[in-house]
């Protein structure tokens, strides 16, 4: 998000950072370059989007017309939170007859009411504008009774994913699909819910979604009882010696904690020797975690999860289908893996959640 900027003449010419006035009341534009090309144009609003108050479940819109040259990129934010672009939640569109740029919400909900931003944006400057989104309620105690049931069955949720032995350790049960899945979206990225409920057969992504931020906030605290933070993920990689590795950088509170892997929940034997035979190893530098899978075969897929003193930490999809191997990180929810003839595939990643800075998913050949 751009930073508001202070200057002393809103008018003057010949200056980075300029406040400019628009014809339409309430839109700000910031000129970023010192002066305009000729012929060029800041962006700026002909049509700004008009607060809305409207009962929940009905569609709502907001709409804007920007102009400029060259023509702005438009986007949009929300206040508190992200704007989360699915077609049951919320979509961006634009009409190329109309010039028109719409924020729609298909069925709006109590948690869509909030302030919004419009941005238009080009290489010589910005317009935003601020618009209301209020909600109204109906069915008050049918309302009130489904977030409660929905705010136990999350409850119910955590209490399965987490459910440990006296030592910390999972209990020893196979993880069913239900199960895997939450666990996989608890680390992934936003823009990859939609695949991940395609893959889980989820439909109603707005139950989800309420859920998933119960489940979320409770498994932030666990993990800051342990981890003071987990800093990189570093590259996974599938070798072509048939060996895969998950590298985690961690500050542990407590050097002493332990660590668990498993697949599909339950525990994998860890090794801390690495030598001929042995299938799973640990290997601790510092703050650095090696886990290696050695070995690969068909028997190796997996959901891969990664525990210390029984919070879970990391989770990673290993996929083997059809005579090639696949990581997906749950955490970027990107894929990375090689064909039986050691033809490479490289992803970029983003950067994730709680703290963690997106490296590379390289495969070496």
């Amino acid at each position: 998000m751009w930073k508001k900027t202070k200057v002393a003449d809103e008018t003057a010419t010949g200056q980075a950072g300029i406040k400019k006035k628009s014809k339409v009341p309430g839109v700000m534009i910031t000129q970023i370059v010192e002066e305009l090309p000729e012929g060029k144009t800041t962006p700026d609003f002909t049509r700004k989007p008009i607060a809305l108050t409207i009962q929940e479940g009905k569609f709502a819109y907001f709409k804007a017309i920007v102009v400029g040259d060259p023509t702005p990129t438009v986007t949009w934010s929300r206040a508190n939170g992200e704007i989360i672009f699915h077609p049951d939640v919320c979509q961006q569109k634009y009409n190329e007859a109309s010039n028109e740029h719409t924020l729609e919400f298909p069925k709006v909900a109590p948690e869509d009411a909030d302030t919004y931003k419009c941005f238009a944006t080009n290489e010589y400057g910005r317009a935003v504008c601020t618009v209301v989104l209020n909600i109204i309620e109906v069915g008050f105690s049918k309302t009130k009774e489904l977030q409660k049931i929905q705010s136990l069955d999350a409850t119910e949720f955590r209490k399965i994913l987490k459910t440990r032995n006296p030592d910390g350790t999972r209990q020893e049960k196979t993880m069913d699909d239900q199960e895997k899945v939450w666990e996989i979206l608890l680390s992934a990225e936003k823009k990859d819910y939609e695949r991940i409920c395609a893959d889980y057969g989820i439909t109603d992504f707005r139950g989800m979604l309420k859920k998933l931020s119960e489940m979320k906030k409770e498994r932030e605290e666990e993990i800051a009882q342990f981890i003071s933070h987990i800093r990189t993920l570093k590259p996974v990689e599938v070798k072509d010696e048939d060996c895969a590795t998950i590298e985690l950088d961690m500050d542990l509170l407590d050097s002493g904690s332990k660590i668990f892997l498993y697949k599909d929940g339950i525990m994998v034997p860890l090794s801390k020797e690495d030598g001929e035979g042995k299938k799973h190893n640990l290997k601790q530098v510092g703050k650095k975690y090696v886990f290696t899978i050695k070995n690969l075969s068909k028997e190796d897929a997996g959901l891969y999860s990664v525990d210390v003193e029984g919070v879970n930490v990391f989770s990673t999809d290993f996929k083997g289908s059809r005579g090639s191997w696949c990581l997906s990180p749950a955490v970027y929810g990107q894929e990375a893996g090689y064909t039986l003839d050691r033809s490479p595939v490289l992803y970029r990643t983003t950067q994730s959640h709680t703290g963690l800075t997106a490296m590379p998913i390289s495969i070496h050949t």
